[in-house]
């Protein structure tokens, strides 16, 4: 896939992720805290990111996100 470039959204198990999850909570509570903790860039923001740089159009971002 040459001329291709990947989007990613990455969730780093730390040990407050680690509590969260032991305890059972909901998954708000687990996007709550990686988006608060962890500054969490989910996918559309990665790819919002690559157009704000130039790499790449709005229209392909809303089409690979959506």
């Amino acid at each position: 896939f040459k001329g291709r470039m990947a989007v990613h959204e990455v969730v780093i198990v730390d040990e407050g992720l680690r509590r969260l999850i032991a305890r059972g909570v909901d998954s708000t509570q687990l996007l709550d805290y990686v988006t608060n903790v962890q500054q969490f860039a989910d996918l559309r923001d990665d790819a919002v990111q690559r157009m704000l740089d130039g790499l790449t159009t709005l229209q392909e971002v809303l089409r690979t996100t959506v």
